[in-house]
């Protein structure tokens, strides 16, 4: 994994503010989150790479929004079309 900027966690938690995602992390969350913010502002950044999957997990989390969650629901339904297409030979007759 690649390290984390302290922008890009103090990013995640301004947009977890606005849209209301931050009220919905459970309280170790909130404090790992806050800890590792802290921490980055003193070091710039976080190198640890179970840290850096754990906060890349909490960013994903804080921007979340009811758009992002329809888009991949739509993606998925998507890709479940395509394989059903592709079982029943759908492009064989119809290529275009």
């Amino acid at each position: 994994m690649f390290p984390i900027s302290y922008k890009e966690i103090l990013n995640g938690f301004r947009s977890g503010l606005r849209n209301g995602n931050w009220h919905k992390l459970d309280q170790l969350k909130k404090a790992l989150y806050k800890a590792t913010l802290t921490y980055a502002k003193i070091k710039g950044k976080i190198v640890n790479p179970k840290l850096t999957t754990m906060i890349k997990n909490i960013i994903q989390q804080l921007k979340n929004t009811l758009k992002t969650k329809i888009w991949k629901n739509g993606i998925e339904k998507a890709k479940q079309m395509m394989k059903t297409f592709e079982e029943n030979n759908v492009f064989k007759w119809c290529p275009k």
